[in-house]
């Protein structure tokens, strides 16, 4: 290939996961080089592909001969595609690594998924200008891979049930993603080899052809109609509804998990927390406890493993702090996010045998008044004690502050230093109490004690006593604010009925379709003018009898005049 040479970059914008391919671009040296396009070379042979985490890895295995077929595809980065000779070998062997290369998100020359460029490659004419299909060429095994169920499209069939008149369905899958397997591969394989059974009418004898067709045709074609909402609406085959069925959700049964997960999800959709008479006073519930923290690493609101082996006790501070950093979080998103974790926490709870606190962690997180309440700033609390906890026994905290013996005036003596230290702490202690709880202006003799360290051990010990009785002031203030929900009624079970649709689903009206038929629509200000018989004639040359419709939509070009 002249003017080209191996390219640095190994990637051509699309097929991912293949291995088997060269990257070329033009060279530098060639005068034409920046108008010639890059170009990507893959051998022909049996394609193999496996999963590899969240993506394909595709593998191309050939003959061992000195000389290797090899397809060449032009990188058109101007239309975002690979292009070839129009081929129709090139083009099924094309479609059939798009498809097994697809990936959720779009590829970058692309600008959308392996499965659709497939699928659009299938319906173009590159994959119906042939005279006829040889029974022994490359393309028709091609198209047989592409087109048959269990590959690309998956098998869905009826198996005996548990009930002779109500048969269950088996799905059969490939290990591939589940967005890369689409029903349409196995409708368009088939509309191209009726196109060429239609075309064998005009040779003789015609050959016949083999497809792997499939009686339970109804179950595919319902899966499609069901999927439409996740491709483009430019892929979707005008079908009318296969018949499908009213889906009735099963009832949970009252006093299960299941059942509390669903009125976990129902409050939080609902905005409408309810608290169980049966539930403790939110204090009795945490002194029951009998400690509160510290946290765990790796709390967080979204669903992970974590709400399943929630532990109340030890996490309680954290999720509270959650709430209050979410505040300025959408809600609609917040009360989904809520909707999973808090219905995985409540089922497990229940599952476990433990007291379904959920409850209360949904008031926290959607009353404003909670949110709006700080809890004190300590990571930790034991009230294993009780409250009452009393100032005792400071003196021991002071005699592990005393300077050593050989640092004071009683160097020679050990009875005098530890008579000193004794009468000191004492002396000291009196002066707390007197002044408590402000003893700021207690004077740590340094003659006797590091003051430093004496000062900051009475802290931290004056702390650890009043914690608990600050703990339970804010409890109390949340208590009084959930108190309000406990006459709050939600549903205990309810059985949600969902009835086929009577139209095709559509795709998100955010998608926008760019097909010929949408662009042309669009164009409301089409002059007109009137024909001899008086009949409204636009420009595009045929009767425009729908330029202007009752309810104000713009009308839609008639595609026979095209």
């Amino acid at each position: 290939m002249p003017g080209y040479v191996v390219d640095k970059t190994k990637s051509c914008g699309t097929v991912f996961g293949l291995r088997n391919k060269l990257i070329l671009c033009p060279s530098l040296t060639s005068p034409e080089a920046a108008l010639l396009p890059r170009k990507v070379i893959i051998p022909q042979g049996e394609i193999l592909f496996r999963s590899e985490g969240d993506f394909t890895s595709v593998s191309i295995s050939y003959s061992s001969e000195r000389h290797v077929g090899w397809h060449e595809y032009t990188i058109d980065t101007d239309l975002g595609r690979l292009t070839s000779n129009g081929n129709l070998n090139k083009t099924l062997y094309q479609c059939f690594l798009h498809a097994l290369t697809s990936h959720c998100l779009p590829d970058p020359l692309l600008d959308h998924t392996g499965t659709e460029e497939a699928l659009y490659l299938l319906r173009g004419a590159a994959c119906r200008s042939f005279r006829r299909l040889d029974l022994h060429a490359e393309n028709l095994f091609l198209l047989t891979s592409i087109g048959a169920l269990s590959a690309l499209s998956p098998l869905r069939r009826f198996i005996p049930g548990p009930q002779p008149d109500n048969p269950a369905t088996e799905l059969r899958w490939e290990y591939l993603p589940g967005l890369s397997q689409h029903y349409d591969f196995f409708h368009d394989a088939c509309t191209i080899l009726d196109h060429a059974r239609t075309l064998e009418g005009l040779y003789d004898p015609p050959p016949f052809f083999r497809f792997p067709e499939h009686h339970q045709n109804f179950l595919n074609r319902r899966a499609a109609y069901r999927n439409m909402l996740y491709y483009p609406s430019d892929l979707h085959i005008p079908d009318e509804s296969p018949g499908d069925v009213e889906y009735r959700s099963r009832v949970v049964s009252n006093g299960t998990g299941e059942q509390v997960a669903f009125q976990t999800s129902w409050s939080i959709r609902n905005g409408r927390p309810s608290l169980d008479n049966a539930l403790p006073q939110l204090w009795d519930l945490m002194d029951s406890w009998r400690s509160l923290g510290p946290a765990g690493r790796g709390v967080s609101l979204r669903y992970t493993r974590y709400w399943v082996e929630f532990v109340p006790k030890h996490d309680w501070l954290a999720i509270y702090d959650l709430w209050c950093n979410s505040v300025i979080r959408n809600r609609r998103e917040l009360s989904i996010e809520l909707s999973f974790s808090l219905s995985a926490a409540a089922f497990s709870l229940s599952r476990r045998g433990h007291l379904n606190v959920v409850p209360f962690i949904i008031i926290f997180a959607l009353d404003e008044r909670c949110r709006n309440l700080r809890p004190p700033p300590n990571i930790f609390y034991d009230f294993s004690d009780g409250l009452a906890r009393q100032f005792t026994n400071p003196s021991s905290l002071m005699s592990q502050s005393a300077l050593p013996i050989s640092l004071t005036s009683a160097r020679d003596s050990l009875s005098e230093h530890s008579a000193a230290i004794r009468e000191e702490s004492s002396l000291d202690v009196q002066s707390i109490l007197q002044q408590w709880p402000d003893y700021s202006s207690v004077d740590f003799h340094e003659r006797w004690f590091k003051k430093p360290e004496c000062t900051r051990k009475i802290k931290e010990y004056i702390r650890l006593i009043c914690a608990p009785t600050q703990l339970r002031a804010y409890i109390l203030q949340l208590q009084r604010i959930v108190q309000h929900y406990k006459y709050v009624l939600i549903p205990t079970t309810m059985q949600y009925v969902q009835p086929p649709p009577s139209q095709p689903p559509t795709s998100s009206p955010n998608k926008r379709s760019y097909l010929l038929r949408g662009v042309l629509a669009s164009r409301t200000n089409i002059p007109t003018t009137t024909s001899p018989d008086g009949e409204l004639l636009s420009q595009l040359g045929h009767p425009s009898t729908s330029i202007a419709t009752t309810e104000g939509h713009p009308p839609w070009a008639s595609s026979d005049s095209l």
